[in-house]
């Protein structure tokens, strides 16, 4: 009976591997974060990934590009990626003021929101409400008991190809 067990645990889990790896194409890499239960896939080629823990935010910030050209523009088939954690046990929570505005909500930046469903967790996409000189912003805002999470992927293509991609492979549990 124990070797039936550990056998079905063993297919139970590569069943698993097999569907999250199904997720992200093949040239793309995983960033998982098992502090808060997240996931998103990535175009692995040329990504250079930083990361930032100041008294705000936690966050990271995914590149596939050293620099913009000197007109501040993106090029074809560049992006960055901006991902941003207000851990409210840590004090940090959303709020932000520009231009006189106050946003108490990561999805208060999104137009052409719409409401996204990750189990029982409700979140917004859409594009973020700010002038981005080197491309189009295309955001999701997940907030839940304890944690906000705001993940702004920016590309020239107005039609969010390779964002799209990013944030349609979010996962939260």
């Amino acid at each position: 009976m124990r070797t039936a067990t550990i056998i079905l645990a063993m297919v139970l889990s590569a069943c698993t591997t097999q569907l999250s790896e199904a997720t992200c194409p093949l040239d793309w890499t995983t960033y998982k974060l098992d502090a808060y239960n997240f996931s998103f896939c990535y175009p692995e080629k040329n990504s250079v990934v930083t990361s930032k823990d100041d008294r705000n935010f936690k966050g990271a910030r995914i590149q596939n590009y050293v620099s913009e050209d000197s007109h501040g523009q993106l090029s074809k088939g560049e992006y960055h990626l901006e991902l941003f954690i207000w851990d409210h046990t840590q004090g940090k929570k959303y709020a932000r003021i520009e231009n006189s505005v106050i946003y108490t909500s990561c999805s208060d930046k999104l137009t052409q929101k719409k409401s996204v469903e990750f189990s029982r967790i409700i979140g917004h996409r859409g594009i973020e409400d700010v002038y981005e000189s080197s491309g189009t912003s295309f955001a999701l805002c997940i907030q839940k008991p304890g944690i906000d999470i705001y993940l702004r992927v920016t590309e020239r293509n107005p039609e969010g190809g390779i964002a799209n991609k990013i944030l349609d492979s979010f996962s939260i549990d």
